[in-house]
C-alpha cells in the first residue's frame, strides 16, 4: 500500500508523520494515468494553437490576394535573393575584366599599328 504522508511540525519543535490516507496502488495508477492524460491534452493543444497561428496569415493572404504575391515572394526571396547577389556580383566582375581585356586589346592594336 501507498500512503499519502503529511509532516506536521509540533510544538515541541520536531517533526512527525501523520498519515493522512491509504491509497491503494490501482488508486495510484488512475492518478498517473489522469496526470498523463491532463498533459498530453494540453500539448495537443498547445500543438494545435502553433499551427493555427502559423496558417492564419495563410489564411489571411489567400482572403487578401493583393497581399499573396508579397508573402510568395518574401518567402522564396530570402533564399533566392542571396544566391542572386552572388551571382550579380560574379557578372560585375568578369565584366570589368572583359572590359579591361577589350581596352588592352584596344591599346595593343593601336601601337602596332593594326587600326586604321
Amino acid at each position: 500500500m501507498s500512503f499519502i504522508v503529511a509532516y506536521v511540525w509540533l510544538t515541541g519543535e520536531r517533526w512527525r508523520v501523520v498519515c493522512l490516507a491509504a491509497l491503494s496502488v490501482e488508486d495510484i495508477e488512475d492518478i498517473y494515468l489522469f496526470g498523463t492524460m491532463i498533459t498530453g491534452l494540453l500539448l495537443i493543444g498547445l500543438g494545435f494553437a502553433l499551427v493555427y497561428r502559423d496558417n492564419r496569415k495563410t489564411v489571411t493572404a489567400v482572403q487578401n490576394l493583393t497581399r499573396l504575391p508579397v508573402m510568395i515572394e518574401q518567402a522564396v526571396g530570402r533564399a533566392v535573393s542571396t544566391g542572386t547577389g552572388t551571382i550579380n556580383r560574379n557578372m560585375d566582375n568578369i565584366m570589368e575584366k572583359l572590359t579591361a581585356l577589350q581596352r588592352q586589346l584596344d591599346r595593343f592594336g593601336d601601337q602596332n599599328g593594326l587600326r586604321e
